[in-house]
């Protein structure tokens, strides 16, 4: 595992930044919130046990 600065800054900025919300540019069929990838970080030390 190589850790989260492995991954480029911007990519991160951009999943970490994502918030499909109906009606938004791009969004054509939403998922819920619980779906959405702005905890990603904390999902994924948690899932590491860190």
């Amino acid at each position: 595992m190589h850790g989260v600065l492995a991954v480029p800054e911007r990519w991160r900025r951009a999943v970490l930044s994502c918030w499909p919300v109906e009606g938004g540019p791009g969004v054509r069929r939403p998922r819920p919130p619980v779906c959405w990838p702005g905890d990603a970080l904390i999902l994924a030390e948690r899932l590491l046990g860190l």
